[in-house]
This record gives structure tokens, C-alpha cells and sequence, in this order.
């Protein structure tokens, strides 16, 4: 080994015990240049804040650093040259990503956002890797013997041990969190303090030659997937709704509307059910009006809601009941916003049963005729509830919640819709009448909201409204209130008395 490269480790062994404050001034070489874009882009890329939507801007920031500092190291050797065309990659997913996230794909397809954030993870931990091996080749060229670069191959490791507890479907909280943040924060400093050792040992390399400016090329890609986020925000964020010209009824199920008319239904409400939904009712007997027309405000606008329970006697088991919620808009006033949703709250005591079948549909009338669409999403949920500290693991009761959610047609008149349920007869109750339902309505009434989010996505659980996401009311407003039904059970499977039909 000769005196110079003698004297060159030595130096740099010095120079990495020394504090930081005494180390020699900074000098702006290409190398310290590149190696603080790097640094920078790793702590933004990798560090998350859930709030201001800086868990997606900060990335991004990160993401076209890293691109910026790779390209002047690519022609240091072939793992830089790597990590640049991966932090190339990186930043586009990242765009792409932010796209995603403030469009209905984001709800429509649901491994869609999980399987971009696993490969932005896979790609980032390759950054670290090839960073690793990089400096490990730079190191060599400066004239140590036995490179290792810790800090860049402990930054692999920590990376990976977050992305194996993801894996493992564990979630860190508590001590954990700040030990890793604490551990972070060392490895950057570190790698920091051997990038300027690196250039105060007299390693000196030349800047890969670029055709444009870094500013310019960072603040080209953040109006870009700005400019693309704000399209996908103006055209995809309404929920996809299948509305055709409604059909002709058949003969059976105009047979079935005509009895069910002579049960105190009206012919419009009827004539709005689909022929499925008609012919589901056949075995209806009796109707009971549960609740008259209700005006319920939302932002100075007003939706009329009617409840309905009709009965199906059984023939060797309990009887049924088909649960019928109807509504109404008003005409000639605007629905801003491109997302609705229903959720309904049945409150079953004892042990009674809803049904798997579940229907809803969206009607209006426009140029085209009479059109109708079935609801984009129906769901049914269960929740169960753990109260009983002796049994921790087996619940105490069990809550279920049906959702709908829908867009409205960007013009049409007459806009109406219903959602129809099953569920079993309860047991008669001695005095107070069985509470079948609560509904919250939600309406969106702000166009622009980031990240992308339905009202299935806001929903909460009712009479607890603060559980809303912080914000949620500028976006999404419930109506005040909740229209609750009840029966006064005389006897099992029948009802003593039947409510007042809305008028025709």
C-alpha cells in the first residue's frame, strides 16, 4: 500500500471521529451536491405525515430528488447508474400513485392502491440497496481497502425490517416507533457524516452531463402530476352508474303490482320497483306504513323519505318481512357533488335475522325517456362488540349495518330511488314498540376532496358523528337527524295497526 493511499484512510478515519463541527468548511463540490439531493430525498421518501396530505406531497418531493442526485452520480459506476434509473421509475409510480388516489379507481379497484404502495416500497428498498453497493465502489476509488459504508447498508436493513412487519401484518406503536425514528435519525446523520469525509479525503468526481436544469426538471414533474391530479379530480370521481331506458313490465309482475296496490301501496312507488323486486313480494299479505312523508334539510335542499314493511307469512318457518325505503329529491334545485350514500341501521332485538338479498335502484326521467340504474355499491356489515372482560375474545352482541351509495345523474328530473331488504319476524314485545331503523343520509357537497373518498368511505356509526374523519363536514354533510321506524307488535309475525300510505 503506498504512502498516498496510507495517508488518505488514515485522513478519513480522522475525519469521521471528529464532531461535526470541527470538520473542515463545506465546500460545494458535485459530489456533496448529488449526496444532499440523495439524503434529502431518502428522509422525505420514507418518513410518513398523515396530515395536510403530506404523506403524498413529501414523497413526491423525495421521490424527484433522488432522481436529481442519482443523475449526477450515474456515471460513478453501475449500482448509481441503477439507483438512477430506479429513482426514474419511483418517480413515476409515485405520479401515477398520486393520480390514483383522487380518483374512483382508488375505491373501484381495491387492491389497485395497496399494490402500487407495495411496489413504491420494493422500489425504494432497491434504491437503498444499490446506494449500499454504490458508496461501497466509491469507497474503493478513495483508497479504502475494505469498504462496508455502514450507515447506507444499515439503512437496507431498517428499511427492510419495516417492510417484513408490513408483511407480517403488524403494526408498530408505542416505544417501537420511536426507537426506529431514533435509529433513522442516526443512520442519516451518519451517512451525512460519511459523505463529508468522502469529500474532505479528496475524493473528487465530475458531474454526469444533464440538458436541463434541475429546478426546471422538479418543478416540471410536480405541475405535471399536479395538472394530472386535478383532471382525474374533475372527471373521476363520480361512481360509475349503469342508467338505461327502463323496460317494459312483464304481465306476472303487473298482476303482482295490481294486488299489492289493493294492500294500501301506491301504483307510483310500485311502478318504480323492479320486476325482480315485484315478483320477490308475490307472497305479500299485509302493508304496514311506517313512518309518513319526511322533509329532511341538507345544505337548504330537501329529500322526502316514506318506510314501508309489507309481510310474507311463512309456510314451515318464521315470516318475513320486506323492508322498503323510498325517497324522493325535490325538483328544480341543484345536487352539487358527485356521491350519495343510505346507511341503514337496523336495531334487531332478540334474534332476529336480515336476509343476504338486498336491492336498490336510482331512478329519473330525462330526454331519453324513463331511465334507472341499480345502486353502485350495496353492502351488508356486520360488527360485532367485545364488552365482557372475562370473555375477551367471544362477542357480546353483534351490530349490523347496510350500506348504499350512488351519483346522481348530471341532469334529470324527478330523481328518485329505494332500497328493499329482508329479515324475520322479531318476538312481540310486551310494551315499548321494536325500533326497526335508522337512516343517515350523506351527501357530498364539495367536488374537489383529496385523497378520494365515497360517502361509504365517511360513513359513522349514528348518534356518534364525531367519529367523522377532522374536516369531513366541509366535504360531506349528513342530514340532520334520523327517520326511525317502528311496529307495535300485537303477536308474533302480525302488526296491530297500519300506518298511512304516502299520497299518490
Amino acid at each position: 500500500m503506498t504512502d498516498d493511499i496510507r495517508f488518505d484512510r488514515d485522513m478519513q478515519t480522522l475525519l469521521e471521529q471528529l464532531p461535526e463541527e470541527q470538520l473542515p468548511a463545506a465546500r460545494v463540490t458535485p459530489w456533496r451536491q448529488a449526496m444532499r439531493c440523495v439524503l434529502w430525498g431518502i428522509g422525505l421518501t420514507s418518513i410518513t405525515l398523515n396530515f395536510w396530505n403530506l404523506q403524498h406531497l413529501l414523497p413526491m418531493v423525495g421521490s424527484i430528488l433522488l432522481v436529481l442526485g442519482f443523475r449526477t452520480l450515474r456515471h460513478e459506476n453501475g449500482c448509481l447508474r441503477s439507483c438512477w434509473r430506479l429513482s426514474i421509475t419511483l418517480a413515476a409510480l409515485r405520479g401515477g400513485y398520486a393520480v390514483v388516489m383522487g380518483t374512483v379507481l382508488s375505491r373501484l379497484v381495491p387492491w389497485l392502491e395497496a399494490a402500487i404502495a407495495w411496489t413504491l416500497s420494493v422500489l425504494f428498498w432497491l434504491v437503498c440497496l444499490g446506494l449500499w453497493w454504490g458508496m461501497r465502489e466509491i469507497g474503493r476509488k478513495a483508497g479504502q481497502e475494505k469498504p462496508s459504508a455502514k450507515a447506507a447498508g444499515a439503512l437496507v436493513l431498517w428499511y427492510g425490517a419495516l417492510i417484513l412487519t408490513g408483511l407480517l401484518g403488524q403494526t408498530l406503536q408505542g416505544l417501537a416507533v420511536w426507537l426506529l425514528l431514533a435509529l433513522y435519525i442516526i443512520i442519516l446523520r451518519q451517512l451525512t457524516r460519511l459523505t463529508r469525509a468522502l469529500d474532505n479525503c479528496g475524493y473528487a468526481m465530475e458531474a454526469a452531463p444533464v440538458r436541463l436544469d434541475g429546478r426546471w426538471l422538479a418543478g416540471g414533474y410536480l405541475v405535471l402530476v399536479l395538472a394530472a391530479v386535478l383532471l382525474g379530480q374533475a372527471l373521476g370521481q363520480r361512481l360509475p352508474m349503469d342508467y338505461r331506458p327502463r323496460q317494459e313490465p312483464s304481465q306476472t309482475a303487473q298482476a303482482v303490482r295490481d294486488r299489492l296496490e289493493g294492500l294500501n301501496l301506491p301504483r307510483e312507488l310500485l311502478d318504480d320497483l323492479s320486476d325482480e323486486d315485484v315478483l320477490s313480494l308475490s307472497g305479500v299479505t299485509q302493508t304496514v306504513w311506517m313512518q309518513e312523508p319526511v322533509k329532511k334539510p341538507l345544505s337548504g335542499r330537501t329529500i322526502q323519505f316514506w318506510r314501508a314493511a309489507l309481510l310474507t307469512p311463512g309456510d314451515d318457518g318464521p315470516d318475513c318481512w320486506a323492508i322498503l325505503t323510498y325517497f324522493q329529491y325535490e325538483d328544480g334545485e341543484d345536487w352539487p357533488g358527485d356521491t350519495d350514500g343510505l346507511w341503514l341501521v337496523p336495531h334487531y332485538p332478540y334474534d332476529a335475522y336480515v336476509e343476504e338479498a338486498l336491492s336498490g335502484y336510482i331512478l329519473y326521467d330525462g330526454p331519453e325517456g324513463a331511465m334507472a340504474a341499480p345502486m353502485q355499491s350495496l353492502v351488508r356489515q356486520e360488527q360485532a362488540q367485545y364488552t365482557d372482560w372475562l370473555w375477551p375474545d367471544i362477542p357480546s352482541s353483534a351490530s349490523l349495518y347496510l350500506f348504499a351509495e350512488w351519483s346522481l345523474p348530471r341532469k334529470g328530473e324527478n330523481i328518485r330511488g329505494y332500497l328493499l331488504y329482508w329479515r324475520e319476524t322479531v318476538p312481540p314485545m310486551e310494551k315499548n314498540p321494536v325500533q326497526m331503523m335508522d337512516q343517515p343520509y350523506l351527501h357530498r357537497q364539495m367536488k374537489w376532496r383529496y385523497p378520494y373518498a365515497t360517502a361509504l368511505d365517511q360513513r359513522s356509526i349514528p348518534y356518534a358523528t364525531q367519529n367523522f374523519e377532522p374536516g369531513l363536514f366541509s366535504v360531506y354533510q349528513q342530514a340532520d337527524g334520523t327517520v326511525s321506524a317502528y311496529l307495535e307488535s300485537a303477536e308474533l309475525g302480525s302488526i296491530s295497526k297500519r300506518g298511512t300510505p304516502p299520497a299518490g
